[in-house]
């Protein structure tokens, strides 16, 4: 009897023992969780190059980001616009690790008015000065044809081409009538594609180079040879501004070469 007694006495010390132990348990666990969950949603560090470019905007839903990549302002409405490019990210890097590969970007820092972050790079292209870049003096006021840069997966990389496949729109510059930015395609004969905007083609099917720039009663005349991994051909393009003042461009010929017309 007094076995019993002592067992079941024992018994609820046992069980007091675990109950204590379990509480003092309880925030460490909590706390665990919340630096796990601290950690999972940690970014890493992402490392910059410090430029001074400019850059336009491209796109039907651009967003601007602070420095945790976290949206602040939806700026679809500087679709079109040249903006100040500040800093461009060294690595590429992707929305979603399943994306394909021509879906990663770099992120790119931007300023335009008073409005300062990071825009995905796909949405964004850097006027640069290559090959391809033309200026020209008319009537003693300066234009110019200034190629684009993107900030994703171009067709080639270090490694070689890609399956990667983009458009480069070129930036047109008119000292005369103050103006710097795209050049809206129309479609004719010559141009069925859905791409909107003028470009000059710098691919592994066909490069765009400008031969001649005139100008007859306020209508830009380009004479382009494009290309081709077999042949040649010579488009003639008119860029003028329509009735909305709005600067756009139309082929007006292309002549292929007789090794293309064979």
């Amino acid at each position: 009897m007094k076995l019993q007694i002592l067992m079941k006495i024992i018994t609820s010390i046992f069980f007091l023992i675990l109950l204590v132990s379990c509480g003092q348990q309880a925030p460490k666990n909590k706390q665990a969780i919340a630096e796990n969950s601290t950690k999972d949603t940690f970014l890493p560090k992402i490392n910059f190059n410090n430029v001074n470019e400019k850059g336009v905007l491209i796109g039907k839903n651009i967003k601007l980001l602070n420095d945790n990549l976290m949206i602040i302002k939806d700026i679809t409405n500087f679709n079109e616009q040249i903006v100040e490019v500040k800093q461009i990210s060294q690595n590429y890097y992707k929305n979603n690790p399943s994306d394909d590969d021509c879906q990663s970007f770099k992120y790119v820092k931007i300023k335009i008015n008073d409005l300062e972050g990071y825009v995905d790079g796909r949405t964004i292209y850097s006027l640069i000065q290559n090959e391809q870049y033309k200026k020209a003096q008319i009537n003693n006021f300066e234009v110019s044809i200034q190629a684009t840069n993107y900030f994703g997966i171009g067709v080639s990389n270090e490694e070689g081409l890609t399956p990667c496949t983009i458009n480069t729109p070129i930036i047109f510059k008119d000292k005369a009538n103050n103006y710097e930015g795209l050049v809206q395609m129309l479609k004719n004969d010559f141009y069925k594609e859905e791409y909107p905007y003028f470009e000059l083609k710098n691919n592994d099917e066909a490069f765009d180079e400008i031969i001649d720039i005139q100008k007859k009663d306020n209508v830009f005349f380009l004479k382009i040879k494009r290309l081709y991994q077999e042949g040649s051909a010579i488009i003639l393009v008119s860029i003028y501004q329509n009735k909305s003042n709005q600067f756009v461009a139309e082929i007006l010929e292309k002549t292929l070469s007789e090794e293309l017309m064979i």
